[in-house]
């Protein structure tokens, strides 16, 4: 007998933004151009590689978050939903001092370059010091939403 499959809630793979990348593009300039006085053919397979290896390097590293089956997931760290206070998101003009001065050194976070979405879930699991997790995504609202649902 097969199993049913799982039910997804929320799955997000939270990407570099669009700069990241434009300004990715000036590290297969620079060995484009060290390695053109060995040759041309080598001096585009360097650039090509470089970005290439960049986008896959960048894919495989960006945060995963999974609400599924009552557990929540950013990347390796995992939590069951019972544990979980309440969900917000943090506005933009509060962003600087979430991520500075008012982070808590036994909060988890998981932040990626160029996102601007930020969202802080508070921890209600007395054995567990961590007070809150903060967590960049791209759709802050959706993910709150459904971290407060208690899906």
């Amino acid at each position: 007998m097969t199993k049913p499959p799982k039910q997804v809630s929320y799955v997000e793979r939270v990407l570099p933004s669009v700069s990241f990348f434009v300004a990715g593009l000036f590290l297969p300039t620079a060995l484009f151009l060290v390695s053109l006085p060995f040759s041309i053919e080598i001096a585009l397979t360097v650039a090509i590689g470089s970005y290439l290896a960049l986008l896959g390097i960048s894919y495989l590293l960006a945060p995963k978050i999974l609400l599924q089956d009552g557990v929540l997931r950013v990347n390796s760290a995992v939590i069951p939903v019972i544990h979980l206070g309440e969900a917000s998101v943090i506005e933009p003009k509060d962003q600087f001092l979430e991520r500075g001065h008012k982070l808590s050194t036994l909060a988890y976070t998981r932040f990626q370059i160029g996102v601007k979405g930020l969202v802080k879930v508070e921890l209600q699991d007395e054995n567990d010091p961590t007070p809150y997790w903060l967590v960049a995504t791209k759709h802050p609202e959706v993910l709150a939403g459904y971290l407060n649902a208690k899906s």
